[in-house]
């Protein structure tokens, strides 16, 4: 049933339901079946499918998540994929992951010019330092500001080691 959903509308949704607007192409809001309503919007970029959450009634009032499915949708248009940045993004490599497959170079011998002590210091660093601290950030999610705090909780010794490393 199309509809420019409003408040009453959304507050009529029986459980398992969607109802579309009929205002904006693609908006919608999503009844399973708990309590829980939540807008969302649809579209195609490079002809594959997304959806892209809104939030829940209650965050959002219809109007508010119209104006953001209008947002989402004007992205599209302009060739973004605001669907696909998040998938990408979930899929992204940890720190963790990145440093070991770089300790995995060192000790197949594939970085240049790494003495075996250097090595054993690089990898003694990372296990006690690095991973620990940053080893479940994404690595492009890390920020400066991230770094920064990263060193400043080190002591001044082991700062210059691995920022020098």
């Amino acid at each position: 049933m199309a509809t420019k959903i409003g408040i009453r509308d959304v507050l009529a949704m029986q459980p398992h339901t969607i109802l579309w607007d009929s205002f904006v192409r693609g908006f919608h809001a999503r009844r399973q079946y708990g309590d829980a309503i939540t807008f969302a919007v649809f579209y195609r970029h490079d002809r594959i499918q997304r959806w892209q959450r809104i939030g829940r009634f209650g965050v959002f009032t219809p109007q508010e998540a119209r104006r953001e499915a209008i947002r989402v949708l004007q992205a599209v248009a302009l060739g973004k994929d605001p669907a696909g940045a998040k998938i990408a993004l979930r899929s992204a490599p940890t720190i963790s992951e990145l440093l070991d497959e770089y300790v995995a170079d060192m000790e197949a011998h594939r970085i240049n010019g790494k003495k075996a002590s250097t090595v054993k210091s690089d990898i003694s660093r990372i296990a006690t330092h690095i991973k620990p601290a940053l080893g479940k950030h994404k690595v492009a999610s890390v920020t400066q500001v991230d770094m920064e705090a990263f060193m400043h909780s080190l002591s001044p010794g082991s700062g210059v080691r691995i920022r020098d490393g």
